[in-house]
């Protein structure tokens, strides 16, 4: 009996045993202990976690790629519009005028302390060094260093090359005809001769730097580059080369410039006009305010005696006048052959000539080159 019972026993423990273990989770490897069976089953969750994030990421690009194209297409018309950019009046070395449009997003000046960029949104106005050959200032100090060679042949090249550079060596010659070397001040006073009989007194004295003012300064150096990329209203894109401009200025109602009128240079009795770059068109608003003091006869012991503001002098001694007689008072012209006209300390009018104006001061008969200079604010629309 008790051995039928102890074989019963027996039978079911063993079925309890089949049980339980087919209840355990399967494992890939056999012998594996459950610690590595869970660490692989880890590893197998995160493989298909990056699986599902690299999935992911194909989608995202693919979308990205699908709206990339979609905005390609949804930009096309934009692609056509005219670029914006700042609108100039550019004065042309034969003194005519076009309307362009830059299209330079900034520019490069470099200065005596450096490089300067500055962008075209704060561009007001550039006055250009006369350029008419990329290297211009490499060949005139080259022409300069000739004048004095021991060698005759280099001397002539010098003054040969110097003369076809025209405007833009006259500075240059008037410092060359100051040197302590006999033969150089001797052909640089020949060339400066030949030059002023060629050009104007106002061309001659054109700065051999650029002048570039902005919204805050005016910065003097070298632009970089040769020319600049515009738009035209008929022509379209251009490249406009600036060995053909003077001048550039921003067009729009109350354009605003300040000029300083030296009365050493301009109050003379030599007739010599300061060319301001500043195109009046006909029967538009002109408004120009000048200030300043100056002296027409700085001589030891009468210095201070005779000065005059832009309304003149109240004082005889008169050479001649425009509208008055008065000496040391600003007047003005719209065009190199235009009619004088007086300006004084505040001028405002709609004159139905168009052209450049050009400013000077009414010299007096003493024969003496004023000192002092003029400040004058000219608003064209």
């Amino acid at each position: 009996m008790r051995a039928a019972r102890l074989s019963f026993l027996l039978v079911l423990f063993a079925l309890v045993g089949v049980t339980l273990a087919g209840d355990q989770p399967k494992s890939d490897t056999k012998g594996e202990s459950p610690a590595e069976t869970k660490k692989k089953e880890a590893a197998a969750t995160e493989k298909k976690k990056e699986g599902a994030a690299t999935e992911t990421k194909k989608d995202g690009a693919a979308t990205d790629k699908k709206d990339d194209t979609q905005g390609d297409k949804g930009t096309k018309t934009d692609a056509k519009k005219p670029a914006k950019g700042a609108m100039f009046e550019a004065l042309m070395e034969d003194k005519s005028t076009v309307q362009v449009t830059l299209l330079e997003e900034k520019l490069t000046v470099v200065t005596k302390y450096g490089k300067l960029e500055v962008p075209a949104s704060d561009l007001r106005e550039i006055e250009f060094s006369p350029r008419p050959f990329a290297d211009v200032k490499k060949r005139v100090k080259e022409g300069i260093t000739k004048l004095g060679s021991d060698v005759f042949a280099d001397r002539e090249a010098g003054s040969k090359a110097l003369l076809a550079l025209g405007v833009a060596a006259y500075p240059a010659l008037q410092e060359a005809a100051r040197s302590e070397d006999l033969e150089t001040k001797k052909r640089a006073l020949a060339l400066m001769k030949q030059l002023e009989e060629k050009y104007t007194a106002n061309d001659l004295a054109r700065s051999p730097d650029d002048r570039v003012r902005t919204t805050k300064f005016t910065i003097v150096g070298e632009i970089q580059v040769s020319s600049f990329k515009v738009t035209t209203r008929y022509f379209g894109e251009k490249s406009l080369k600036l060995s053909h401009v003077r001048s550039m200025r921003t067009l729009g109602p109350g354009r605003t410039m300040t000029v300083a009128v030296d009365s050493s240079r301009y109050g003379t009795s030599a007739a010599v006009w300061m060319e301001t770059n500043v195109v009046v068109r006909a029967r538009a608003r002109l408004v120009i305010k000048a200030t300043g003091e100056i002296d027409m006869y700085p001589i030891a012991g009468s210095a201070g005696t005779y000065k005059a503001t832009p309304e003149g002098g109240q004082w005889a001694g008169v050479f001649r006048g425009a509208g008055t007689t008065t000496p040391g008072k600003l007047i003005g012209k719209i065009g190199k052959n235009g009619t004088e006209f007086a300006i004084g300390k505040d001028y405002k009018g709609n004159p139905s000539a168009a052209g450049v104006l050009f400013l000077r001061i009414t010299p007096t008969t003493f024969n003496v080159n004023p000192r002092g200079e003029y400040k004058a604010t000219i608003i064209a629309d």
